[in-house]
């Protein structure tokens, strides 16, 4: 039976040096959070983890319980260890909103996703029909209906 080559080795295989921003791009197997972070098998097939956890682990070391490995580029599928490093879930989310990595989508009718716009929202808001009725009218479930009308969603919209 061969000899199992080393994780660096292996490590090394998959992902590809971007010269422009320093990022080394992971081109191994994905599998987590649909598809945004590549995966990578450290030790054996069922030491499975997030590739750029495996790179902190095989070029740093360990990853205290208590924080998490987070990108300085903003960029999932780097795995440089230079763009990564230790920090908590606070962190990570606040790097993430001054980068603008969730502010292009937007709030409201801007949002990738909007089916309604700010005036149907406003009538929603002033109509005495059901929330079923509203929903089926406007292609969103009567639960979307309850959330605008109780301010759950949509609070921006006076």
């Amino acid at each position: 039976m061969p000899k199992k080559r080393p994780a660096l080795e292996r490590f090394e295989e998959k992902f590809i040096p971007e010269p422009n921003s320093g990022c080394w791009l992971w081109i191994g197997a994905y599998g987590s959070k649909r598809g945004e972070y590549g995966i990578f098998h450290l030790a054996d097939r069922y030491d499975r983890c997030l590739a750029h956890r495996a790179a902190w682990q095989i070029y740093r070391g360990s990853i205290p319980t208590n924080l998490q490995v987070n990108h300085k580029c903003n960029n999932s599928y780097c795995v440089n260890p230079e763009h990564l490093y230790l920090g908590t879930q606070k962190q990570n989310v606040q790097d993430i909103v001054t980068a603008g990595g969730w502010s292009d989508r937007g709030r409201g009718e801007k949002g990738n996703h909007a089916k309604l716009t700010e005036d149907i929202v406003r009538s929603i808001r002033l109509s005495t029909l059901s929330l079923t009725a509203l929903g089926k009218q406007h292609g969103v479930t009567k639960q979307t209906i309850w959330a605008i009308r109780g301010r759950r969603t949509w609070a921006h919209v006076l």
